[in-house]
């Protein structure tokens, strides 16, 4: 993963490198607790950027994600003097949408994919990114380069025919609405779909509308989810 070389052979730069690897290994059998000690451990001992980087990792598979960032962004400002670092660009993204932070998390992305334009799974992340803001034009996008580089992942597939089927739906009722924007149905139905995709708000807003224009089970629906 890390292609850099230890600087020099001192005994606190051996013994760190004893605790790195043994990190690793407690990683390999999911003992973050253990790793993250001992990755700890080779901190106090020499200050690496990557050590942070996959300290950070560690406490990503713990859901610490707040102190997850803080040891991306510690990665990152250490290896400024030899370029940008890739890896935890991606890895503070993940954890920033973990924390919803969606507009931060996309920022990161970006970052990533500028520096590695082949990165099929940054592309997998801000596609993700997108469907949960419901912008399933560029979740698609992302989704299509995503499988282009990386077609054996079978989970992309399904989450872009995901996003395709919801695009479609919503362009439908989208169409009906412009067509006859007194189309109870047409908002009743729209809001039905934004539901239960998890738009709440935007649900809210169509049935408020549809129930304006008479439709019954708007009302039913109003009462039954946001009473």
């Amino acid at each position: 993963r890390h292609t850099r070389y230890w600087r020099d052979w001192s005994s606190d730069v051996c013994s760190s490198d004893l605790y790195f690897n043994r990190a690793r290994t407690k990683v390999k059998i999911n003992d973050y607790n253990g790793a993250y000690d001992d990755y700890s451990s080779a901190i106090k001992l020499t200050n690496y950027d990557f050590i942070y980087d996959e300290r950070g990792d560690v406490l990503f598979e713990m859901n610490d994600f707040s102190n997850a960032i803080l040891d991306y962004s510690k990665a990152i400002n250490l290896h400024k003097d030899i370029g940008e670092y890739t890896l935890a660009y991606f890895g503070r993204g993940k954890s920033k949408y973990k924390l919803g932070k969606s507009k931060e998390a996309i920022e990161d992305f970006n970052k990533a994919i500028e520096l590695k334009s082949d990165y099929a799974s940054a592309y997998k992340q801000r596609g993700i990114v997108y469907k949960d803001q419901y912008d399933y034009e560029k979740a698609i996008v992302d989704f299509d380069k995503a499988i282009e580089l990386d077609p054996k992942d079978e989970e992309i597939v399904k989450m872009r025919n995901s996003a395709n089927v919801a695009l479609i739906t919503l362009s439908f009722f989208n169409k009906k609405i412009k067509e006859d924007p007194q189309n109870a149905s047409a908002y009743f139905y729209r809001g039905e779909h934004k539901w239960n995709r998890g738009d709440k708000s935007g649900a809210y807003e169509d049935w408020q509308k549809a129930a304006e224009l008479g439709h019954t089970r708007a009302d039913e629906a109003l009462n039954q989810n946001f009473k």
